[in-house]
Formats: C-alpha cells, sequence, structure tokens
C-alpha cells in the first residue's frame, strides 16, 4: 500500500485528471453546438467528390482509436498496477497518460467538424462526437484501490 503522503498527492493527482476530464467532455458538446450554428450558416457544398475524404477522415478516426486503446494498454495500465516503486514517476505518468488519451479522443471530434467545414454534412460531426464520447467513457481515469 501507498504511504498516506502519496496517497493524498495521488488524490490530488486523480482530482486534476478528473477536472481535464470533465473540460474535455464540455468541449466535444461545445463542438457540436458549434457544429449545429454553423450548419444553418454554411452554404451546401457538392458532396460528389467527398467520398474519399470523408473516408480518410473515418480512417484517421479508426487510427486514433487503436492509438488510445495502446496507451491506456502499454502507459496506463503498468502505471495502475505497479504504483508502489517511483510515486514521482508514477503519478507523471498517470497523469499525462490520462491527458494524452482525453486528447486523442477531442481530436476525432475535431476530424467531425473538419468535415463539417469541408463537405458541410453535420451528420459526420455526430458521428465523430459519439465516436469520442463513447472512447472517453470507455477511459474514464481509474482510481488507485
Amino acid at each position: 500500500m501507498l504511504d498516506p503522503a502519496a496517497k493524498a498527492e495521488f488524490e490530488r493527482q486523480y482530482r486534476v485528471v478528473l477536472i481535464i476530464y470533465a473540460a474535455m467532455l464540455v468541449s466535444i458538446f461545445f463542438y457540436v453546438g458549434i457544429g449545429f450554428v454553423l450548419v444553418r450558416i454554411l452554404t451546401s457544398r457538392p458532396q460528389s467528390a467527398s467520398g474519399p475524404l470523408v473516408l480518410v477522415f473515418y480512417g484517421l478516426a479508426a487510427a486514433l482509436i487503436g492509438v488510445i486503446l495502446w496507451v491506456r494498454k502499454s502507459w496506463l495500465a503498468p502505471v495502475l498496477s505497479s504504483f508502489n516503486e517511483n510515486v514521482s514517476s508514477s503519478l507523471s505518468r498517470y497523469r499525462t497518460g490520462y491527458i494524452l488519451i482525453f486528447v486523442l479522443c477531442e481530436a476525432i471530434t475535431l476530424f467531425g467538424l473538419v468535415l463539417l467545414f469541408l463537405i458541410g454534412s453535420f451528420i459526420h460531426l455526430v458521428y465523430f462526437a459519439l465516436l469520442s464520447l463513447v472512447m472517453m467513457a470507455i477511459s474514464y481515469p481509474k482510481k488507485l484501490e
């Protein structure tokens, strides 16, 4: 088990990670709101040549999901299982790993926003935002037992 000082420091870092998590969740909804407003303002563009572009963005989103899962497995899982050895570096790795995951999840929504600007389709933004929210839910910060 951790000594009380290390446990208190972990609790502080855990609260910071939760605050960042909440901010990233709010920003995803904010992007959808921006898209909802912009879809009414933007003129619709011809979508005949947009098929390959959409596939590229969905491929990028799939690649980001792979990176998120890899970071969770290779970066965070060892930290959570062996937290007793070096508390300072473990806390830094814990916080950095979760921030990286949250940023990558938010980037998925930004892909949808970019597609909205490029082809004027709001439904892609909704799909990407839902995918991002699912990945955020899967990546909810774990607390030490």
